[in-house]
């Protein structure tokens, strides 16, 4: 047998399932080609403020997540029930804690929707900016408003989230 001669199966001949002990290399033997991890599911998310509170709706505080190597992305729709006085910095919780690489790499901005319905806003759909520093178990999130072409970003807990706004998650990092 020669080395990269040989395929497992063919285009009309398939295998059904393959159960593995360890990994999987593709694309190469080093270990930065070895896929050792894949899970999908969901998980309880939650919205947190340096004060105050934003309580999300039990039927809508789900994520779903699909975590491939390194990789996860989340996704999915949060609402918000009711809000109690929220201000300062604001968090999402993360499936699973990101990574630390070197010279901040591990750094993941995104990119995130909301429908937003709070005093300090006009009702309406508006960019929210996402930070996940490294070693982080949750994603910092901004309300980027866009008051008079401006780009600047505010906490989503200072008056801009109310009962009945909707977060559209949907973003990518690496643990």
């Amino acid at each position: 047998i020669a080395d990269n001669a040989v395929d497992l199966g063919l285009s009309s001949i398939r295998y059904k399932d393959l159960y593995l002990s360890g990994g999987a290399f593709i694309g190469g033997t080093g270990s930065a080609n070895k896929l050792d991890d894949y899970e999908e599911g969901t998980y309880t998310a939650t919205i947190s403020c340096a004060s105050g509170s934003i309580t999300l709706n039990t039927s809508w505080n789900a994520l779903r997540y699909t975590k491939v190597g390194r990789q996860v992305h989340v996704q999915g729709t949060l609402a918000v029930s009711s809000v109690s006085s929220p201000s300062g910095a604001t968090y999402l919780n993360l499936p699973f804690t990101s990574g630390s690489d070197t010279k901040r790499s591990g750094n993941a901005d995104n990119v995130i929707s909301g429908y937003f319905n709070g005093s300090a806003i006009t009702n309406g759909i508006y960019t929210i900016y996402g930070n996940i520093p490294e070693s982080s178990s949750t994603n910092r999130l901004f309300v980027m408003p866009g008051h008079q072409n401006s780009y600047a970003t505010y906490n989503l807990g200072d008056n801009y989230s109310a009962g009945g706004t909707d977060y559209y998650v949907n973003f990518t990092y690496t643990i």
